[in-house]
């Protein structure tokens, strides 16, 4: 066995199953939910959960922006200023 099928067989093993979760929760055919955990059982899952991770790192960023936009209306601007 090869270092990548090693390292597969460990993502699979540390996020099994939260990937039988999501194929649950994403496919309601159990053939097509099998299809689906196969597809992520090889290296696609280390590219799907690095997308996974970009789409929530980018959800925290947008809230953080609003929550600055809050704290501008909610501060006067010298206030403001001085805290940044």
């Amino acid at each position: 066995m090869d270092k990548n099928d090693e390292l597969n067989k460990e993502a699979s093993a540390l996020c099994g199953a939260a990937l039988q979760r999501l194929a649950r929760g994403y496919e309601a055919d159990p053939e097509k939910r099998r299809d689906l955990l196969q597809l992520l059982a090889g290296p696609t899952l280390l590219i799907v959960m690095a997308v996974v991770l970009s789409f929530i790192w980018f959800a925290f960023w947008r809230e953080g922006q609003k929550v600055d936009r809050e704290i501008e209306k909610l501060l006067p601007k010298d206030d403001h200023q001085e805290i940044l």
